[in-house]
């Protein structure tokens, strides 16, 4: 999804961002759509927010500037590159607060049933807590996919019914299952209470780095316990108890969760002791961060008029959010037309909305047909790629049903 951040002033350049999706399907595989960007490049610095992790990335001039860790990027031939060491997940909204009363669970686990995710893993460590009659309250809330006609060897799927074989009717009064259909999840605002009344926040995944779930807890004070790739999201400065318990192996999970929760319990836990860790994820600090780092690419400093033409509105959702296969009318081709055309007193009008993206889309002239990929060696790779990964969640899925 493009993100419209800045409009260009007689000043300053506008900024747009698109996601890594839009990057690797649309962007770089059809020449028109290049040529249309360099165009645009006159007046509009381009950005890529990374949806994901690349050690392996490549660089291309074609883009100004990434949204991404800079330990989640590894450019393959050393060159240098600007990185706002940002993403969505440093904007959280500001009703994830600090809460230490009235608690109703131990633990708490949030996410999709991906395999990356390991659900399977959290499982184990409740079994294992439950047969040392160890009775933590814990709650667990999932966002299920929509049913497909074939096996998805990329998603536990089957979550639910393992939830149910593994856990006694006793043993789930102390374990709540959430399952969410995931074109009707909770609003970020009702998910923060769910947070508030939890003490402890644990992600079991051995891979995701920028997890937007653990950024949640994060803002909120919330003790985690995850291992170093979770621990990633945070400053250099708090990857340690009592803001992150890092587990080196899986066997670590137990001991620092009943570590964390003792914590949590305690009178040490307080407001003023989490703040270093919840000030990363400050919306207002970090936006101030943000326009310094544009200003850093710009080589100036931004004046009153040109602050007034920002629009840094719900960043957390703006930024990440990919619309290739959501929305017909979404598309690379759509954006670009529209920015090309579009003076910049409607533009303007435009990003005074909270969510500019979906006004743009309620204009006549934003239609037009989406470009397909049409770069041979692009799309081998890619389905090469993709293959390499059936594969590997195939002899997932076998291990998992031996």
């Amino acid at each position: 999804m493009a993100c419209i951040i800045k409009v260009p002033s007689d000043n300053s350049k506008g900024i747009i961002t698109f996601t890594t999706v839009e990057r690797d399907n649309i962007i770089l595989t059809n020449q028109s759509v290049i040529k249309k960007i360099h165009f645009l490049k006159k007046n509009w610095l381009i950005g890529i927010h990374h949806n994901w992790h690349d050690f392996n990335f490549r660089f291309n001039n074609i883009f100004d500037f990434h949204f991404a860790g800079k330990t989640d990027l590894i450019e393959e031939n050393n060159k240098k590159f600007l990185t706002s060491d940002f993403d969505c997940c440093n904007f959280i909204p500001d009703y994830f607060k600090f809460n230490n009363k009235n608690k109703t669970w131990d633990l708490l686990f949030v996410g999709r049933p991906a395999y990356f995710k390991r659900l399977d893993k959290f499982y184990d460590l409740v079994r294992e807590l439950y047969d040392k009659k160890v009775y933590i309250k814990v709650l667990c809330i999932v966002w299920k996919s929509k049913k497909k006609l074939l096996k998805d060897f990329y998603e536990f799927e089957d979550f639910y019914k393992v939830y149910l074989k593994r856990f006694t009717n006793k043993e789930r009064n102390f374990f709540n299952l959430i399952s969410l259909d995931n074109d009707k999840p909770f609003t970020l605002n009702k998910l923060s209470k769910y947070y508030k009344k939890s003490r402890v926040y644990i992600h079991t995944s051995e891979i995701e780095r920028r997890s937007r779930t653990t950024a949640y807890a994060l803002k909120g004070g919330m003790p985690v316990v995850g291992m170093d790739s979770i621990a990633s999201i945070a400053n250099n400065k708090y990857k340690k108890e009592p803001f992150i318990f890092i587990a080196k192996k899986d066997k670590d999970f137990l001991k620092l969760t009943l570590k964390a929760i003792k914590f949590s319990k305690s009178k040490l836990y307080q407001k003023k002791k989490m703040i270093p860790s919840m000030e990363n994820f400050n919306y207002k600090k970090n936006e101030k961060i943000l326009i310094k780092f544009f200003e850093k690419i710009e080589k100036k400093r931004y004046k009153k008029k040109d602050l007034r033409l920002f629009n840094l509105k719900k960043l957390d959702y703006r930024l990440g959010q990919s619309y290739i296969y959501k929305n017909q009318n979404w598309n690379i081709d759509s954006i670009l037309k529209f920015m090309k055309f579009a003076n910049n007193r409607e533009l303007i009008q435009i990003c005074k909305y909270e969510i500019p993206e979906k006004k743009m889309e309620k204009k006549r002239k934003f239609y037009t047909k989406q470009s397909k990929s049409v770069s041979p060696i692009r799309t081998a790779s890619r389905l090469f790629q993709e293959f390499k990964v059936i594969i590997k969640w195939f002899y997932f899925g076998l291990l998992k049903h031996r």
